[in-house]
Formats: C-alpha cells, sequence, structure tokens
C-alpha cells in the first residue's frame, strides 16, 4: 500500500495588487474565426430558404384564405365582362365570433393562470407568483392587444406560436428643466454646484466637474449601493435671462419577459417536424433547426453592436451592413398582401440608416465546441450580407430545466404529424366557395332576366351598333315586331335552385363548425318553442360548447407554456427585488403595491386555468354563479359545515365581480380570516423549519391542525431536529392555533343553545291533548256519519 503523495501547496502571488480580480468569458475560439463564422451564416441561409420554398405553394393557399377573409375580390370577367363577383362575409364572421369566444374567456377572468406549487414547502409563494405574472403579460407585455393578436393568429392561421425572450432595453433621453436666473453675486460655479446637490444629494451621487467647461457642463454618476445610471448636466442660458439645465441620462424602457406572437411566416421548420422543440428519444417529432424572420434596421444593428450584443461584427461588416438594401424576394407574401389592400412601398425613398433588414434567429443543433456532440446553439445572421452576428448556447439566455427552446404553441385543430392544424377559414372555405359561386350565379341570372340579349335584321333601320335602355326611352324603328327579337329562354327556375343551395350551404357550414344562431345571440328559425325556458336554452347552449371547449383548452395550453417560460426567466434574470402594481381585482386585506425577491420565485410550480366557454360571456357567468348560490347556501349545507360564512362571502365577490362594480364597496368579509391565505399543517412546519412564521390560517379545521402540530412536538425524532428560534416560532404558533380552537369551540356551543332554544320553543307549542307534538289521530268518517263527541278528535272529551 503507497503512501498518499504529498499535497503541492497551490502558489500564491507575491503582490496582492497583482491578482486578477476580473475574467472575461469569450465565445469559443471556432467561431471567432472568420471562415467558421461563414460557414456558420451559410448554413443557417440555407436552412432558411431551403424551408421555406418546401411550402411555398402552402403560403399561397394560405393568401388566398386570408384574401376571402378580408372580402377582397378582384373583379369576374365571366361570363361577360364585370359579371357578379360578391364578397361574401361569412369567412370573417365565423373567424370573428371564434375569436370573439376565445378573448373573452382570457381577459374575463384576471388572473387568467394560476400556479400550484408541486411541493408544500412552495404553496405559499403561489399567490404572490400569480400576482406577478399577471402584471408582467397584462401591464408590461399590454396583454389584452397580445391576446387578441394571439387568438387572430390562432383562428385565421390554425397555428400560434409565442416566442418568449427576456428583453432589457435602455435608451437614452434628454430632460430639461428652467431654473431661476444667475444672481450676480455669486459664481455661476457655485450656483451649479447647489442645484446639483439638491436634484441628486451627495453621498447618492458624485459629482464631477468637466475640465475646461468653467463649471457649466458636469458629471453625474451614482454612488455605492446606488443603482441609477450616470448622467451628462450642462447649463444654459435663455434670451431672458433664466437658466435652463438639460441632461442626457439611460432610462429602463423594457425589463422582463416579453411575449411575441409570430405569424405562420416568421417562423420557417422542416416540413417534417411535429414542434419546436429539439429531437429527441422523448420527442420524436422535434425540429432539429427552427428559424424565426424579422425586420431590423440598420440603425437597430448599430445599436446592438455599440451595446455589445451583437459582438461578431467588426467594423468593416457593419460598413457593409449599411449599404445593403432589403431582399424583397423574402416579403413576397408580405408583400402581397398589402398590395390587395391598396399599399405599395415598391416606390418609397428611405435613408440608409433606417433601411431594412432581414434578420434570422436560428435555434440550431452544433457541435460548437468540437466534442463530437451537438449542443443546443443559436444564432443570429443577417440574411441578405450573410453576415453572423452572435452566438449563444441556448441555457444561458434560456434557463429552462429541462433545456427548452423559449416557443410556445398550439394548433386551433390538429392534424396528427403536423405542427400546423387546421384553421376557422380552412374549414369554411369549402362552403364559402360554393356559395359565392352560386350567388354570383344567382346575380348574373337575374341579370340577364333584367336586361336579356337579343337579335335584330341587319337589313331593317336599326343601326349597327350596341343599343342601351334606359327607362321612358323610345327608339324609332320602321318594324318592331320583326326588327328585334328577343329569344324566349323558357322558364327559370336559377333562383329557387340557388336559394336551396345557398341554405343548404349555410346549415352544412354551421355544423361544420358549431357556430350558429344560437352562438350570435339569435332564435333559430323553427326552435323558437325550445327557447321559451332557461332550461331548454341552457340545453341547447351546452349542445354547441363541445368543440369551442376543446378548442379553449387548446389555447389555454398554450398560455400555460408561456406562463411556465415566464416564471423560468424570471427565477434567472428578475431584479434583486421587484416592487409592482397590482392589477386586477384584490382582497381587501392585499396591498396593490408589492415587492418580490428573486429568491421568492425559486421553486416548481404547475400552472393551470380554470375558465371554460362559460367566461366568454358575462351573462352565462352570472347564472352559473347564482345558480351556485341557490345550491350551495341553504340550511342543510350550512348545517352539515360544508358552506361556511367565509364560502359564501367569496361566493358573493364572485358574483359582483361579474356582474361588474367593485363588490368590495358593499361587502363586508364576516371575519379577519375570510381573505386569509389557507396553510396546511405539514405547510405550517416546513416555514417553521425555514425559519418563518407561517402565514395565514389553518386550511383544516383548526382542532385538527393543532393536532396535527401537537403530534409533531410528540415524536422526539422530528422534534429534535429544531433550534431554539424554530421551537419558540412552533410555540407562537401552536398558540395562535389555539386561540382559533376556542373560537371555534364557543362559534360550536353558541350555535348548540339557538338549537337547543328552537327546540325548546316547539315543544311549548304542542297541544295538549298530543304526546310529544304529535297530533291525535283524525277519525275516518263515511257519508252522512256523525262523529263520536268521546273522541279526543272530535274535541269532546274537554267538556269533561
Amino acid at each position: 500500500m503507497t503512501a498518499p503523495a504529498t499535497p503541492v501547496p497551490i502558489p500564491f502571488p507575491a503582490d496582492f495588487d497583482t491578482v486578477r480580480r476580473t475574467r472575461e468569458r469569450r465565445h469559443p475560439n471556432s467561431i471567432r474565426k472568420n471562415e467558421d463564422r461563414a460557414k456558420i451564416a451559410n448554413r443557417v441561409v440555407d436552412f432558411y430558404r431551403n424551408d421555406k420554398k418546401s411550402r411555398s405553394k402552402d403560403e399561397d393557399a394560405r393568401l388566398q384564405r386570408y384574401a376571402k377573409y378580408r372580402q377582397w375580390t378582384e373583379g369576374a370577367n365571366l361570363p361577360w365582362d364585370d359579371a357578379s363577383d360578391v364578397a361574401i362575409p361569412d369567412a370573417a364572421a365565423q373567424s370573428l365570433a371564434a375569436q370573439d369566444a376565445l378573448y373573452n374567456a382570457v381577459v374575463a377572468t384576471r388572473p387568467a393562470i394560476t400556479a400550484r406549487a408541486t411541493n408544500d414547502a412552495d404553496a405559499q409563494k403561489a399567490r404572490t407568483l400569480d400576482h406577478l405574472l399577471d402584471t408582467q403579460f397584462f401591464e408590461e407585455n399590454n396583454g389584452e392587444e397580445l391576446v387578441g393578436e394571439a387568438v387572430d393568429l390562432f383562428v385565421n392561421e390554425g397555428v400560434v406560436t409565442l416566442y418568449i425572450p427576456w428583453v432589457r432595453e435602455m435608451r437614452n433621453v434628454r430632460d430639461m428643466r428652467i431654473l431661476d436666473p444667475l444672481q450676480d453675486e455669486n459664481f455661476p460655479i457655485d450656483t451649479f454646484r447647489d442645484i446639483l446637490r439638491t436634484e441628486w444629494p451627495p453621498g447618492e451621487w458624485n459629482h464631477f466637474e468637466v475640465d475646461g467647461s468653467e463649471g457649466w457642463d458636469w458629471r453625474v454618476e451614482p454612488g455605492i449601493g446606488n443603482k441609477g445610471t450616470p448622467k451628462t448636466v450642462r447649463f444654459y442660458t435663455r434670451s431672458n435671462g433664466d437658466l435652463e439645465m438639460i441632461y442626457d441620462h439611460d432610462i429602463n424602457v423594457f425589463d422582463g419577459p416579453k411575449i411575441i406572437p409570430l405569424g405562420y411566416h416568421q417562423v420557417v421548420t422542416p416540413i417534417q417536424c411535429r414542434n419546436l422543440q429539439a429531437p429527441s428519444p422523448s420527442n420524436p417529432g422535434g425540429a432539429p433547426h427552427v428559424t424565426i424572420t424579422e425586420k431590423i434596421t440598420v440603425d437597430e444593428i448599430s445599436r446592438l453592436r455599440r451595446d455589445g450584443f451583437f459582438d461578431l461584427i467588426d467594423k468593416d461588416e457593419m460598413e457593409r451592413i449599411s449599404q445593403t438594401r432589403e431582399s424583397r424576394d423574402e416579403t413576397r407574401t408580405q408583400d402581397q398582401q398589402r398590395k390587395m389592400q391598396g399599399q405599395d412601398e415598391e416606390e418609397t425613398i428611405r435613408e440608409n440608416d433606417h433601411g431594412r433588414l432581414t434578420l434570422l434567429r436560428c435555434f440550431d443543433l452544433y457541435d460548437i465546441d468540437g466534442d463530437k456532440q451537438n449542443e443546443d446553439v443559436v444564432w443570429w445572421v443577417i440574411l441578405e450580407t450573410k453576415t453572423l452576428c452572435k452566438a449563444k448556447y441556448l441555457t444561458e439566455l434560456y434557463p429552462m430545466n429541462p433545456p427548452k427552446r423559449p416557443f410556445a404553441e398550439g394548433s386551433y385543430i390538429s392534424v396528427p404529424g403536423f405542427r400546423e392544424g387546421i384553421s376557422q377559414l380552412e374549414l369554411v372555405e369549402g362552403m364559402h366557395d360554393l356559395r359565392k359561386e352560386m350567388l354570383d350565379m344567382g346575380v348574373d341570372a337575374g341579370t340577364l332576366t333584367t336586361f336579356p340579349f337579343g337579335f335584330y335584321r341587319p337589313t331593317s333601320s336599326v343601326k349597327p351598333e350596341p343599343l342601351k335602355i334606359w327607362p321612358g326611352e323610345l327608339h324609332p324603328l320602321s318594324n318592331p315586331q320583326q326588327d328585334i327579337y328577343f329569344p324566349n329562354l323558357g322558364q327559370n327556375n336559377t333562383h329557387a335552385f340557388t336559394f336551396n343551395m345557398l341554405t343548404w350551404a349555410a346549415n352544412a357550414e354551421e355544423k361544420l363548425t358549431t357556430i350558429g344562431d344560437v352562438q350570435q345571440g339569435r332564435v333559430p328559425p323553427g326552435r323558437s318553442s325550445a327557447l321559451r325556458t332557461s332550461g331548454g336554452i341552457a340545453q341547447l347552449m351546452e349542445a354547441g360548447n363541445q368543440r369551442p371547449e376543446r378548442i379553449l383548452r387548446r389555447f389555454f395550453r398554450v398560455l400555460t407554456d408561456a406562463y411556465a417560460f415566464m416564471h423560468a426567466l424570471n427565477r434567472t434574470f428578475l431584479p434583486a427585488e421587484k416592487e409592482f402594481l397590482v392589477a386586477g381585482v384584490l382582497s381587501p386585506d392585499e396591498a396593490p403595491y408589492q415587492r418580490v425577491k428573486r429568491e421568492d420565485l425559486q421553486g416548481e410550480f404547475q400552472f393551470l386555468f380554470e375558465a371554460n366557454v362559460g367566461n366568454a360571456s358575462r351573462g352565462a357567468l352570472q347564472e352559473s354563479l347564482q345558480a351556485m348560490l341557490g345550491l350551495y347556501v341553504n340550511e342543510l349545507a350550512v348545517t352539515l359545515g360544508i358552506v361556511t360564512p367565509e364560502n359564501v362571502y367569496q361566493l358573493y365577490r364572485d358574483l359582483g365581480r361579474a356582474i361588474g362594480p367593485d363588490p368590495d364597496r358593499y361587502l363586508t368579509p364576516p371575519s379577519p380570516q375570510s381573505t386569509a391565505l389557507r396553510v396546511m399543517a405539514e405547510q405550517a412546519l416546513t416555514s417553521i423549519i425555514n425559519n418563518h412564521f407561517p402565514v395565514g390560517i389553518p386550511y383544516e379545521p383548526p382542532e385538527e391542525h393543532l393536532q396535527k402540530l401537537i403530534a409533531f412536538t410528540e415524536d422526539p425524532e422530528r422534534f429534535g431536529l429544531l433550534d431554539g428560534p424554530q421551537r419558540q416560532i412552533l410555540n407562537e404558533y401552536m398558540t395562535q392555533v389555539q386561540t382559533l380552537v376556542q373560537e371555534s369551540q364557543r362559534q360550536q356551543q353558541i350555535a348548540q343553545s339557538a338549537n337547543a332554544a328552537g327546540q325548546a320553543a316547539q315543544g311549548q307549542g304542542t297541544p295538549e291533548g298530543g304526546a310529544q307534538g304529535v297530533a291525535p289521530p283524525q277519525q275516518q268518517l263515511q257519508q252522512n256519519e256523525l262523529a263520536d263527541e268521546t273522541l279526543p278528535s272530535a274535541r269532546g272529551g274537554e267538556a269533561q
């Protein structure tokens, strides 16, 4: 057995000041070389163009459906010039009805998505997490507009993709302040210094005079612990003698998760993929690469390069980019849509720095470090110049565990084996074309009936030129009956056939989309008797909710994935402490302003939704809550204890929110605990072990909650794990729970006393002739029979 080797001492530098205290992390050397960067750029561009080419026919078909949705027509030339070309609004009506239902279901409930902890230790963080994510989604990201755009893509394109990066945007702004004129008895520099000290107090800020400015220019920098941004301050005098202070500084425009809805043409993938995540044994239908396209100006590229984000662009490449024009071939679909709408920018002249280029953000699998194993990486490439701007590992920017690309996606009607589903426009396209063809044919037939064609004899007095017939006009002819002839086309049944086909197509379209008269607030023909009662209305509405409910769940799965990704980004990139204004309806005991720290978000959560098709209608939601009120709030439920005053209070609050006005203006909580957080005994013990006093009231009955705590203290093995401060927290908490137990017992005694008093009052009203309140039996008399007065029922015995 060999002796252990003597440890080698770590050399320590002789000079303490020479110790390296910074180390910048750089990209792998493989992509620092020009030839390797060019190789990656060509790889991304080839991915994009090949995938784009493989779905060109699909994009053309989607463009035609979009034109039908917008009711754009080109003008028909058959069977004659300017023939009927009616714009049918059925595609727009069906699409807007589906969009409205989805949109209202999302925004009617706040928060729309709620968090549920996967373990008891994180249960108390869920409420704060709900408020934070709801504020970030609806307030910081303009959520209502975002939901509307996402719903439009979901319904009209059959697939919606939400891209969720963390965006930190700073912008330099210039502020101006008008001050009193300078006083002759003071030096200007002394006045300037006093103004700066008042505006930015010393200690928090450091003031530095710019050399050679005689005190007119200053540099103000934040002190230790101050998170402000440096400022450049300049003083000027105005024509009227007033002093003008101008200072430049950076402001935080946005700092948080950004949700960006992407259209079908913006997300380019191989046609074989089923989703946007990387392929793996657990995800066999994944996409090996995903390319996102977006337009970016030359000025934005220059700013990102100056800020260090685009760190792979050198000066020469930036010069080449600034002289490049946008490739029109890459915006064919968008250009065609604009031309149909009457917009054309072919002749638009822009400044060089306003010119738009195509930025490709590619999520790829690539061996970036040469270990013969592909890693998840992200490339940024300028399409027109094939310039690699930036390269990053996926998990550095999107720290999901397990690794996941930052996309939330869903399809309107799923198709096995395809990422793109069937859209509402695709569903109605067949019936739309049939209805348009039949209506155009009917209009043309009516035109022929009103203005029939005819013949005339060339040797007659009719001039050989087209005749236009106007009401009340006469044309001179020698023999009108023989010179002009209008052929008899026979009995025309086109109109009846057209109306029958239009009715059939409308019924077929309604069955296909489950959006008909009832869903649009109209009484179906011949069904008025079914809508006379609320039960009949409910049955009809329920019969049409199966497919909308399923589609609603698909869309909410997109939102839950987005919230999960927002939470993952918050755990890594959220500022050390964030203060935000809580949006939506709060409980009376909740503060409108809340603070959250990054460590408060650590934990694993599942994100759920409680919305349904009923949320799309405020009236339907009100009816549901009123039905629950009549079902739950009754004597039996209260006697059994399954409904408490707190439950009734919350039900009334929800009903008030559904009606509209703030219910807290009209309702008073039955007790301070009505709006408190509910915690189980296991959660309370977990908080105590973490040196935190449990916040909330017992979830279980107070007696059961206290028994669990007592059982914990009687277990020497578990109770011995607590130190002195933790045991003190446990004792204080048990005292608080004991108070709740006593209050519960007191209320039970009051209830028992009230029941006993009620029973006694009933006993006092019992007739003397009855036993224990039971009425004496009545005599069964036949016709013309007299009652026996000696029996108690005849009151004959009372006289005796």
